[in-house]
């Protein structure tokens, strides 16, 4: 791996240029109210998901490592810790600019700093699964997204 980019959401802009139509720090440490680990979630849009593929040698040097598609309508990348590669400091979602994926990212992130009893709620929650799933980042991925679906019914 090559140089690692530092502040994703620059190095992203930097690489994709027009292509990267939005980027938007997602997740729980773009709430302030609540407690997060120390990874930062990136939505990035973009016009069509095969149009940020060409760019994956270049997003690959700086450290953006491509996972694949994790849900439908999304690709995934990571970005790892120089020191312990085990370790992930940010996921960058990528989706369709202005499409439901999108739209539904940015809404639950406004929603709950909005609304800081539903965050101190999603905080709990994380808190618990985390522990319950320990080794399972599946499991504790699937049960917390059952939260967020219900926040983005209302």
């Amino acid at each position: 791996m090559g140089r690692v980019c530092q502040k994703a959401h620059f190095c992203l802009k930097g690489i994709l240029g027009d292509d990267a139509l939005g980027i938007e720090h997602v997740g729980s440490i773009a709430i302030p109210s609540i407690k997060a680990k120390p990874i930062i979630d990136i939505a990035l849009g973009v016009k069509t998901l095969n149009s940020i593929l060409p760019y994956n040698d270049t997003l690959n040097e700086m450290g953006f490592v491509f996972r694949g598609s994790y849900q439908r309508e999304q690709l995934l990348y990571t970005v790892r810790d120089k020191i312990n590669l085990d370790i992930a400091k940010s996921y960058v979602h990528v989706v369709v600019f202005n499409s439901k994926e999108w739209g539904d990212y940015l809404l639950f992130r406004d929603y709950l700093r909005s609304n800081e009893e539903t965050a101190r709620r999603y905080e709990n929650l994380k808190i618990y699964l985390a522990e319950k799933y320990r080794n399972d980042r599946k499991s504790y991925t699937s049960s917390k997204h059952k939260f967020i679906e219900e926040i983005l019914k209302n």
